[in-house]
């Protein structure tokens, strides 16, 4: 059974959004000590704006609050500059969820490719943007899935992928909050695995 099926084609702009998601995911400790640093020095800068090295201090804080994402842009880059010297097309895939996991067909379809199947629960991580849920079987690379495509779908894809993946989805939202919603699902789950267990 095909629950749902959607296809993605990337560009410069969603290699990039990928990029930033997976700093986001994985190096969610550093993001945040960067952004504490960075912030402090804004603010003592600030504070002694009317010292040459308060100025700079002041300089240098948003330099480096800005340098987030400096090596996920980087690598962003490399790709579509390699994409665009030889000529390549930008990946297309298709992507389809079916009971037993997510089936990845690469696009145009070519005889001698096999569709690669993604179980559910080798995903170890999702994340969301304000146009994208993004899939990550490891730290080194992953899945979108356009927003725009599911359409009336979005909510009940968010609560499809979460059961079956056991993961809850996350997004900007300060730690804390992850936190909350972390809690909140594991809660539901547990509801619904006594709910189950009652009508056997």
């Amino acid at each position: 059974m095909i629950y749902y099926q959607v296809t993605m084609q990337h560009t410069e702009k969603t290699i990039r959004s990928l990029a930033h998601m997976q700093v986001d995911m994985f190096a969610g400790v550093q993001k945040a000590l960067r952004s504490i640093i960075s912030i402090a020095m804004v603010l003592f800068g600030l504070a002694n704006s009317e010292q040459w090295w308060g100025f700079a201090l002041l300089a240098f804080g948003c330099i480096f609050f800005t340098g987030t994402y400096g090596k996920a842009n980087q690598t962003a880059m490399t790709i579509v500059q390699k994409i665009n010297e030889h000529g390549l097309e930008f990946p297309s895939s298709r992507y389809t969820f079916t009971e037993n996991g997510m089936t990845i067909t690469i696009l145009p379809e070519k005889a001698n490719e096999k569709d690669e199947l993604l179980p559910y629960n080798k995903i170890i991580c999702i994340g969301e943007d304000r146009e994208y849920f993004y899939l990550f079987p490891n730290e080194y690379g992953g899945y979108m899935i356009s927003k725009e495509q599911l359409n009336k779908s979005e909510t009940d894809f968010r609560q499809f992928i979460q059961n079956r993946t056991g993961r809850i989805i996350r997004s900007n939202k300060p730690q804390i909050i992850h936190y909350i919603l972390q809690k909140k699902h594991e809660k539901q789950l547990n509801a619904n695995a006594s709910k189950d267990d009652k009508q056997l």
